[in-house]
């Protein structure tokens, strides 16, 4: 005898609630000026590169430079790109996009 309720179509459930993901995508700027020192510019471009490097990796947002100089980089600005809602169906798959209009005032772009 299973005790799971029955489930009605792909993504509703008997409450009527339904399994929607948002997805959204977004531009964001930072701006950061370091003292890096070196022989020439591009010299200090690799340090600075470098680091930054080891930030990503280290899913950080401070930047270390190796004279120990740190900056927190942090956004200044964002810009949302794209927003996308899609019906999920139980076994976590997306099953169809959803259209809706852009509220009123913003430069979403809903896909």
């Amino acid at each position: 005898m299973s005790l799971r309720r029955p489930r009605g179509p792909k993504n509703e459930t008997p409450s009527g609630s339904h399994r929607i993901r948002l997805r959204h995508r977004a531009q964001v700027t930072s701006i950061v000026d370091f003292r890096a020192p070196a022989t020439s510019p591009e010299e200090a471009a690799r340090s600075v590169a470098d680091a930054y490097r080891v930030a990503l990796a280290k899913a950080s947002p401070v930047i270390s430079l190796p004279n120990g100089e740190s900056v927190l980089l942090e956004p200044q600005e964002i810009t949302f790109l794209e927003l996308a809602l899609v019906a999920v169906d139980e076994a976590g798959e997306e099953s169809n996009p959803i259209s809706i209009l852009a509220p009123a005032g913003t430069d979403l772009v809903l896909a």
